[in-house]
């Protein structure tokens, strides 16, 4: 009996892992599932029976998994519940969305780096807001509106910095100025001593 209730158990978190594992996986195009198989070191069907439904991988081929894609494995788990009990949606494209490109390079690179600090915002795992920041999942418009509200915050504030600096390079610049015209001044005084023989 306990081995059955352990063999149903396995099963679904199994089936939890792989409704989060496979969609994001999936972003990788053509030939993921071969990459996978030589990565576990296992035969390319028994990767397409995973991603199909047809098998249900062991805890340490999952725990691998997750160590490949760089994710939670505990998050992917839970994420992947979600999903089956459809309180997470996947994306629409009807749905508005934030797409991370719209952001200049920079602002990209500061939203990657604060993942944590938007995840914590929105009272989310990491591995969801990566979800959603990926376009697999939608953001609810509750969410688009949190996110709205601070990364406009974070323009702002790159924008006051850059200000301040706009300040300092014209301080600097003036005063790269003001030492172009003590030198000019010093090479003259030298050169009318020079023809007085003073020097």
């Amino acid at each position: 009996m306990k081995k059955r209730r352990k063999k149903k158990r396995e099963k679904i978190i199994g089936e939890y892992f792989r409704l989060a594992f496979v969609p994001y996986i999936r972003r990788s195009g053509w030939g993921v599932q071969k990459k996978i198989a030589e990565f576990l070191n296992i035969q390319t069907t028994y990767v397409s029976d995973f991603f199909t439904g047809k098998k249900i991988v062991s805890e340490k081929i999952r725990v691998m998994l997750a160590e490949y894609i760089g994710l939670n494995f505990e998050e992917l788990i839970s994420l992947g519940r979600r999903i089956h009990n459809k309180t997470v949606v996947f994306q629409d494209n009807k749905k508005h969305i934030i797409y991370s490109d719209e952001f200049p390079k920079n602002m990209r690179e500061k939203l990657r780096k604060t993942q944590k600090a938007f995840a914590r915002m929105l009272r989310i795992s990491v591995t969801e807001y990566i979800f959603k920041e990926e376009r697999i999942l939608a953001f609810s418009d509750d969410e688009l509106n949190i996110l709205a509200d601070n990364v406009h915050s974070i323009i702002e504030e790159k924008k006051q910095k850059t200000e301040s600096m706009s300040e300092l390079k014209r301080q600097a610049l003036e005063l790269m100025e003001l030492q172009k015209r003590v030198w000019k001044n010093f090479l003259k005084a030298k050169a009318k001593l020079k023809e007085k023989n003073i020097i």
